[in-house]
C-alpha cells in the first residue's frame, strides 16, 4: 500500500529511459477532484495529483512516455463515466 493511495485503481504504468517502472497513473476514489499518480521515488512510490481545475472528475486509463523528451503523457476522460458530457482529457508529466 502507498500512503495517501488507499481506495481507487491503476490504469496504466510507463517506464523510464532505462525500461524501469516510473509512473503508474490511477484514480482515487476518495478525491476525485484532480487525477492521482504514482511516481517511482528510489525503492518506494510517492502519491502525485495531477493539476487542480483540468477536468472536474479526471479518469486516467494510460500513461507513457515520451520518447527524447524525459516527460510523460497521460491520456484518459474528464470523468470517470463514459458517457456525454465526459470529453477526452490529457495531462503532460515532467521527468
Amino acid at each position: 500500500m502507498v500512503p495517501g493511495f488507499t481506495v481507487g485503481s491503476l490504469s496504466g504504468i510507463a517506464g523510464d529511459a532505462q525500461g524501469r517502472a516510473a509512473w503508474i497513473s490511477g484514480w482515487n476514489y476518495q478525491d476525485q477532484s484532480r487525477s492521482t499518480y504514482l511516481r517511482r521515488d528510489g525503492d518506494g512510490w510517492t502519491v502525485v495529483r495531477g493539476p487542480a481545475g483540468g477536468a472536474t472528475a479526471p479518469y486516467l486509463n494510460d500513461v507513457t512516455a515520451v520518447p527524447g523528451t524525459g516527460g510523460f503523457w497521460s491520456a484518459g476522460m474528464t470523468s470517470p463515466v463514459p458517457a456525454p458530457p465526459t470529453e477526452a482529457y490529457t495531462e503532460r508529466l515532467d521527468g
